[in-house]
């Protein structure tokens, strides 16, 4: 299948995509695995399997090679007071966000996002796609947003760059504001791409929906089951 590649620059492409699913949401929120397993700030954090049971890969990279890691934003380190959250800066407690960590100055131990940014993806299993409902972003300026890749399930690529997103607490523009991105316009995808432009800043957490397979004629009871998934229910959707 031929690839190709669509620019969008601040709104969603007037394209027509594959509809979006007919399931139950799942939240991705880095304070448990996909098991429901507790999460813990400043060990690392392996993107091939603290969420495959809910079929998703996280992979990075950036300028420096720097891994994943996790970040308390009720205890901020490495001198991160801007990835702070919590009621003084309009936002919820989020507990733990996901970084690119700065290994440059300090061990894992002590989680800080790395200043050059990076690519942080999100890749999914199911074959149907999912539906990016909302990626929540901490810590962005304005001038500094980021670019999503959305790779389509109908094989074409899908480049968002400077969109705002919705600013949940105006009076923070950019150190600790969280924005709120909702890319299922675009339907279907198989992965996508959070790049932070030179830039440091977390995921706060991440909500899609599976796609849903179409049983062929005929095989309608053989695949009854085929629209159960697993959904995790975290803290709170920002």
């Amino acid at each position: 299948m031929t690839r190709s590649t669509i620019l969008v620059a601040g709104v969603a492409a007037s394209a027509c995509f594959l509809s979006a699913a007919v399931a139950q949401p799942v939240l991705i929120d880095f304070d448990t695995d996909g098991n429901g397993a507790t999460l813990l700030p400043g060990q690392g954090f392996d993107g091939d399997t603290a969420y495959a049971a809910l079929g998703v890969m996280i992979d990075v990279q950036s300028p420096r090679q720097s891994p994943l890691n996790l970040f308390d934003t009720q205890n901020p380190t490495g001198g991160d007071a801007d990835l702070a959250t919590g009621a003084a800066f309009g936002t919820p407690e989020l507990g733990n966000v996901l970084i690119i960590q700065e290994i440059r100055n300090n061990p894992i131990s002590i989680p800080d996002d790395d200043v050059r940014g990076g690519e942080i993806t999100f890749s999914f299993d199911q074959l149907a796609g999912v539906t990016v409902n909302e990626i929540a972003l901490l810590d962005l300026d304005e001038n500094r947003l980021p670019t999503f890749t959305l790779e389509l399930i109908s094989g074409q690529t899908v480049v968002v760059d400077n969109m705002l997103g919705s600013l949940l607490n105006p009076a923070f523009p950019g150190n600790n504001s969280l924005r709120t991105y909702d890319l299922s316009a675009f339907g279907a995808v198989s992965s996508v791409g959070v790049e932070f432009n030179r830039v440091s800043g977390a995921i706060a957490s991440l909500e899609f929906t599976p796609g849903e397979i179409v049983p062929a004629p005929g095989t309608a009871a053989l695949c009854g089951l085929g629209g159960l998934v697993a959904v995790r229910r975290g803290r709170r959707r920002v």
